[in-house]
């Protein structure tokens, strides 16, 4: 089937592309130094993987890892050709395997084959110049380097991320405990400097001060410097008289009296 009215366009076709066929025993694989970061691996001799186009040019790519690679490859009805790669330490991504260029501008099928015994094929993407069947997404143009495949968007987090999260945790901690010991310091010097109740009446029973004795009327007498009666035949004062004593004591009072001096009692 050709498309010769349509103009030929670069293609990039990721080891995930539903347009591969595989075969035999394949396992996922990839690393963020391949392509979409993802690959297919085989080391079982005769598993392959076949691509049907449209176009002038294709090109396959692989990883070599230590083991090395053995392969075929087969166009059309050609007779396979044999792709022998040693080891390498560390491994070599994006390796072109084989390219095959001057195609007619038809339709062709493309086959790699495992022969490795011991050997891993870690095969990566494919690179073609052709046309697109319309039944597929609109190609993308050769000046990019995007695959017809939409790259899944890539939810690492940088290390330069996890070393500014790392500091400023270290960084707050830090700070956190400085303030504890800052605030611990302040209160204990508050403390310090705070004036201490002296407790040591606590418990004590406080005790009355003595009053002085009662005064019987004897001794208020005896203070005044009268005596009281001691029997009933002693004459009592009269009542100016012992109001002066009582209020006056052995005090001298004075009174103003026209031509008189002071009166003794």
């Amino acid at each position: 089937m050709s498309f010769n009215n349509s103009r030929l366009t670069n293609f990039l076709i990721d080891d995930t592309d539903s347009r591969l066929e595989y075969s035999g025993k394949w396992f996922p694989g990839g690393v963020s130094e391949e392509f979409q970061d993802t690959t297919h691996g085989t080391s079982d001799p005769g598993s392959n993987v076949t691509f049907t186009f449209n176009g002038t040019f294709v090109a396959a790519f692989a990883t070599i890892d230590h083991s090395g690679v053995r392969c075929a490859y087969t166009l059309d009805d050609a007779e396979p050709i044999a792709v022998n790669q040693s080891g390498s330490s560390p491994p070599q991504y994006k390796y072109n395997l084989f390219t095959l260029q001057g195609l007619d501008d038809r339709q062709h099928q493309l086959t790699i084959t495992s022969q490795g015994v011991g050997q891993t094929l870690w095969f990566d993407y494919l690179s073609y110049t052709g046309q697109a069947p319309p039944s597929l997404l609109a190609p993308i143009p050769a000046a990019t380097t995007s695959s017809s495949v939409s790259k899944p968007i890539s939810h690492r987090i940088s290390p330069g991320v996890i070393v500014a999260i790392v500091l400023g945790s270290v960084f707050s901690l830090l700070l956190l405990v400085l303030l504890g010991f800052f605030v611990s310091r302040r209160w204990h010097r508050l403390r310090l400097t705070r004036p201490q109740h002296d407790a040591s009446w606590q418990g004590k029973v406080i005790e009355e001060p003595e009053l002085p004795p009662k005064m019987g009327f004897r001794a208020v007498m005896s203070m005044s410097g009268l005596h009281a009666p001691a029997s009933q035949g002693t004459t009592i004062l009269s009542s100016s008289v012992f109001s002066s004593v009582i209020f006056n004591g052995p005090y001298t009072t004075s009174s103003n009296r026209s031509g008189g001096g002071p009166r003794s009692v």
